[in-house]
């Protein structure tokens, strides 16, 4: 079932982004270029710190990971709920039009989702040395692939924003 739903999610992804460049003509493919580059080197850096063991990838480092993962959506729970108080809209609406706000929490949002490339090295490193389950070592690349679409359209949003300034 997970490789279907993969696959489906990849072809889905991939359309979808090519549909979307192709609609908006020619003034952003620069842009996607430019974050594909930004993000296999953002790739290649991750896999550098992997293998040679500069970032050591363990439970406390995965918890860690978690922990601010959490954070985050707790932090954008709380974004939600306040901007629902008419008392705080002119706040809020400085929150939102305010782009240095948004490229800091972009470039914090690229980086926990580059650490989470780390873990699923990890993951795909211990699937093939325990040599668990093909279905398994499939999961555990589909994530992967998830963060790596993850750091593209996370540094496709902060190219966006940085060219809109």
């Amino acid at each position: 079932m997970s490789g279907f739903l993969g696959s489906l999610y990849s072809l889905i992804q991939g359309y979808g982004m090519a549909f979307l460049f192709k609609v908006f003509g020619s003034e952003y493919i620069y842009t996607a270029i430019e974050a594909l580059i930004i993000t296999i080197i953002v790739i290649l850096v991750m896999m550098f710190l992997y293998r040679h063991k500069i970032i050591k990838v363990n439970k406390k480092f995965t918890s860690f990971i978690l922990t601010i993962f959490a954070l985050g959506i707790i932090i954008s729970l709380i974004y939600v709920i306040l901007s629902f108080i008419p008392a705080l809209n002119g706040v809020m609406n400085y929150i939102s039009s305010n782009s240095t706000l948004f490229i800091i929490t972009s470039i914090i949002s690229v980086l926990i989702s580059a650490l989470f490339l780390l873990v699923d090295f990890e993951v795909i490193n211990n699937c093939i040395e325990n040599k668990i389950s093909k279905k398994y070592e499939w999961l555990a690349a589909f994530c992967l692939s998830f963060s790596v679409i993850e750091v593209y359209i996370r540094i496709l949003n902060i190219l966006n924003s940085v060219k809109d300034n």
